[in-house]
């Protein structure tokens, strides 16, 4: 199904989004707890470099191994695909990047 894409909004161009739950079934539980904001300074208090990265291409790059990828195929009409990269949507994706 399709979403609107909110940056888009005016061009009024929207988002595919795949409903991965049949395949997020098969998945093992891989959750990575990701630390409160409120424990940062005393997680950071000894450190003295920091790093700024943009993350908003990361899942892009991870790749699919070629024998797993007919997993994540998914069809729109008149055309079937699959994914080469990481999609949104599944549920060890947080974890794995």
């Amino acid at each position: 199904f399709y979403v609107e894409k909110r940056s888009e909004r005016l061009r009024g161009k929207k988002r595919l989004v795949i409903d991965y739950k049949p395949l997020n079934h098969f998945l093992k539980d891989d959750k990575f707890p990701l630390p409160k904001t409120s424990s940062l300074p005393l997680l950071l208090k000894e450190s003295n470099t920091f790093s700024k990265f943009d993350l908003k291409y990361g899942f892009c790059q991870l790749g699919i191994e070629p024998s797993e990828r007919h997993k994540t195929t998914f069809c729109i009409p008149n055309a079937q695909y699959q994914w080469t990269v990481l999609p949104f949507g599944l549920k060890v994706a947080p974890s794995l990047f």
